[in-house]
């Protein structure tokens, strides 16, 4: 878990790593060589920070969610986001954080064939078997 947090020099790899996302496409119709910036850990910064953004969304959005659902009986959590429309608010920009997400790694998912989706759910590919067999 140590890996996923985010640290001070995360913003200039970030940045590197923004660039190279934006560049990738662009510089491989170009058919140029479009070298990946260096990540000295398991995780890069791109990573870290959406990782933690996910954990802290997911984590606003429960007790904002019951905050507009039950706004009489739980006065005190709608209070925490100060009334009625800052909990949806909240709500609203977490649930956009959260598909924003989750929808690139479905695609992602969905471009890299089946083994992928499996190896998410079970634990292992079926590419790992292949290569050692080979």
């Amino acid at each position: 878990w140590r890996a996923l947090l985010p640290r001070r020099s995360d913003v200039g790899e970030a940045a590197a790593m923004i660039r190279f996302y934006l560049g990738v496409i662009p510089m491989a119709i170009r058919r140029r060589p479009w070298p990946h910036p260096t990540v000295r850990s398991k995780y890069n910064a791109l990573q870290r920070g959406a990782y933690a953004s996910v954990l802290l969304a997911g984590l606003l959005t429960v007790p904002s969610g019951w905050a507009m659902h039950k706004p009489v009986q739980l006065g005190w959590l709608e209070r925490m986001f100060v009334n009625y429309d800052g909990a949806r608010l909240v709500h609203f920009a977490c649930t956009i954080v959260l598909g924003a997400f989750v929808v690139p790694h479905v695609v992602v998912v969905i471009a890299d064939g089946w083994d992928t989706f499996r190896s998410m759910v079970v634990g292992w590919s079926a590419r790992v078997k292949e290569a050692r067999h080979e």
